[in-house]
């Protein structure tokens, strides 16, 4: 395929297009040429005037700048050329339609524009055939220059305005609107990030979606209670949260439809993943419930979710909440050198962040039942209590098909449990110190033993819990009871079967 321009074989209905337009709102419209003259290396300085014709209710765009003017006149009236920027991720442009949108929707649209070759100037008017214009005075120097009106409201117009005070104009350009220098302010840190942008594919033309490590800078916003914004190339896309931090203008295409009204979700929280791995240290710790953080902490790396915790909690020995086991969490929240992280801070993908990374972990784990934060002391063993354990060994063999342990402990901080069950060590612990337990439970066995026993190596089935209490409700859990208890009653049913 050569890289030219396609011919031109298809017509375009204007009332169609006129009205998909429509739907644009008219500050995205006019400042898409304003993106073209940041787009553009030769345009050094551009001048913007919009004002609002009461009498006519009419909104007067003026525009001119010192560039080299339309390389190809074409790019003027062909809806989808190509654009050399394309192939540049670090430019806004990609679908060539700025200046079609413009026209399409304004009652007068006129433009003149002068390279190093030739001179020419367009006028377009509603409903009218485009119009190649020789009676147009033609520029006397390089560069474009347009006049448009459009029917716009006076509050479309204020709004227009409202969103060009938000322009951050790049440092090596230089642009005056209504009078008044963009402001080009220095960013308040400027750092690199990987993030999906577009690009176009030099064999197909297509553009496709590719990760490149490209330039993020945030700003300060105005107040506490201002809205931030996202921007591309210094020109706003769409507004943040009030409770977002900084504005932030990513210096590389953001991929977005043609309307360039909002970016998906899903590169939204990739972009708050950059933004905490580069600004931990600007954070702070009434930040830390902030949606952006959250959404940030799912790309989080080990040394910023450190960080995160010691800003949050104070400390970096947080545990989640168990949902079970409240003895554990009781157990956090009295170690002045721990912490809970309660139900609610944090979705689902933070947690497994957190888990994969091995920042956090379930309290049970470190302060749950039978984990021996107290001074467990051994029992001495009777002959019963010998015997008792082999036969718990035996069952555990024929029921979970696993070698385990049978210990007997005297722990009085975990008096209110009799046993418990450690997934990891694969082990049934008597406690001494409960109300239950005590020599005699071992002489014999009867059915508060076998309930028992079943009990706790039904906690084996779960794997989502290396613990002695799991979820006792769950189906996964009951299932397990009934399969041990079938299998310890078919031994037992013999006696009615004689």
């Amino acid at each position: 395929m050569n890289e030219v321009s396609g011919n031109q074989v298809l017509q375009i209905d204007v009332i169609g297009y006129r009205a998909q337009m429509g739907s644009m709102k008219p500050w995205r419209i006019l400042f898409e040429m304003i993106a073209n003259a940041f787009d553009e290396e030769s345009i050094k300085k551009f001048d913007v005037k919009i004002t609002y014709d009461k009498k006519r209710e009419k909104v007067i765009f003026e525009y001119i700048d010192d560039g080299d003017g339309f390389r190809d006149w074409l790019d003027i009236i062909s809806l989808f050329k190509r654009s050399m920027r394309r192939k540049d991720p670090t430019k806004s442009g990609r679908f060539n339609l700025g200046e079609k949108q413009a026209i399409i929707v304004s009652s007068l649209f006129r433009i003149w524009t002068r390279n190093p070759d030739e001179a020419k100037a367009f006028e377009f008017k509603w409903y009218k055939k485009t119009a190649y214009r020789k009676d147009l005075e033609p520029l006397k120097e390089l560069g474009t220059k347009i006049y448009a009106e459009y029917d716009w409201t006076e509050e479309e117009f204020k709004e227009i305005n409202t969103h060009l005070e938000l322009i951050r104009c790049p440092a090596n350009k230089e642009a005056v609107v209504n009078g008044n220098r963009l402001k080009t302010e220095k960013p308040l840190r400027k750092f690199k990030g990987e993030l999906k942008t577009e690009i176009e594919d030099p064999k197909t033309f297509k553009m496709i979606k590719t990760r490149r490590n490209g330039d993020i800078e945030i700003y300060n916003k105005e107040s506490d209670n201002a809205r931030t914004w996202l921007y591309e190339n210094g020109l706003p896309i769409q507004k943040l949260k009030k409770s977002d931090k900084w504005h932030i203008n990513v210096l590389q295409k953001i991929p977005m439809a043609p309307t360039r009204s909002d970016v998906a979700p899903t590169w939204l929280d990739e972009l708050y993943g950059v933004l905490i791995n580069n600004t931990i240290d600007l954070v702070e710790k009434e930040d830390m419930n902030n949606n952006w953080v959250q959404a940030g902490m799912k790309d989080a790396t080990v040394e910023v979710m450190r960080e995160i915790k010691i800003k949050k909690f104070g400390t970096e020995n947080v545990f989640f909440e168990s949902s079970s086991d409240p003895t554990a969490n009781d157990r956090v929240r009295d170690d002045p050198n721990a912490a809970l992280i309660e139900e609610g801070w944090g979705d689902k993908e933070v947690r497994d962040r957190m888990k994969e990374q091995g920042t956090a972990e379930p309290a049970h784990k470190r302060y749950g039942v039978g984990i021996g934060l107290d001074m467990e002391k051994p029992v001495t063993i009777t002959p019963a209590m010998e015997k008792y354990r082999q036969v718990c060994k035996a069952v555990a063999r024929d029921c979970i098909d696993e070698d385990i342990k049978v210990r007997f402990v005297r722990s009085p901080e975990q008096s209110m449990y009799s046993a418990w069950w450690n997934r990891d060590e694969k082990s049934l612990t008597f406690n001494f110190s409960s109300s239950t337990i005590n020599t005699a439970y071992f002489k014999q066995w009867n059915d508060n033993n076998v309930e028992l026993l079943i009990h706790e190596l039904a906690h084996n089935k779960d794997e989502n819990y290396s613990r002695i209490q799991t979820h006792h409700y769950t189906t996964d859990y009951v299932s397990e009871l009934a399969r041990i208890g079938g299998i310890i009653g078919v031994t037992g049913i013999a006696k009615w079967s004689e």
